[in-house]
């Protein structure tokens, strides 16, 4: 019992490696799961259809839009599969969206523990009280959520900025 207590202490101290829970409900990040859909679509991707994924949906930039969906899911041997897909335009009338290149990947055994690990841990914070106006995001910016579906159904989303940016850098395509 006090092995489990303190591996149990050990996960949520570290908050980088938990899923982040707001406090206050105003402060609930909404799904893009219709996001990912609409631009898989568009780029001829299907969305996977496995009972446990995570995903990240990023718009936005400076003199472009970036859009991107990338998608971890595991297969019923544990094994963390990922694709990721997207596009950019440029921000001219009329212009075209240059897709990006597609990638697909395997998280190895460690990185897949990490996942595991992260999305069953939970750890509450009390988001930062937001000020308008304030200053503009920095050049090239994207807004990014997190999306964790366990058994079909969405069971938490957040923002990679809401302390959520260990777990977004793991679903990250390995560089190259």
């Amino acid at each position: 019992m006090l092995a489990a207590l303190l591996a149990l202490v050990a996960t949520t101290a570290d908050s980088t490696l938990c899923v982040p829970v707001p406090t206050g409900v105003a402060a609930r990040t909404s799904s893009k799961l219709e996001e990912h859909r609409a631009l898989r679509k568009a780029l001829d991707e299907p969305l996977p259809n496995a009972p446990t994924m995570v995903m990240l949906f990023g718009r936005g930039g400076h003199l472009a839009t970036d859009e991107y969906s990338i998608v971890l899911a595991k297969t019923p041997d544990g094994v963390w599969h990922g694709t990721a897909v997207g596009r950019s335009k440029i921000w001219v009338e009329g212009g075209p969206y240059r897709v990006l290149p597609r990638k697909e990947w395997a998280l190895d055994a460690a990185a897949g523990a990490r996942l595991d690990a992260a999305i069953t841990c939970r750890h509450r914070y009390t988001p930062a009280t937001a000020q308008f106006p304030g200053p503009p995001p920095s050049r090239g910016y994207v807004p990014e959520t997190v999306e964790i579906v366990v058994n079909g159904r969405t069971t938490a989303a957040f923002g990679s900025d809401d302390q959520g940016n260990g777990i977004a850098e793991l679903l990250r395509p390995p560089a190259g």
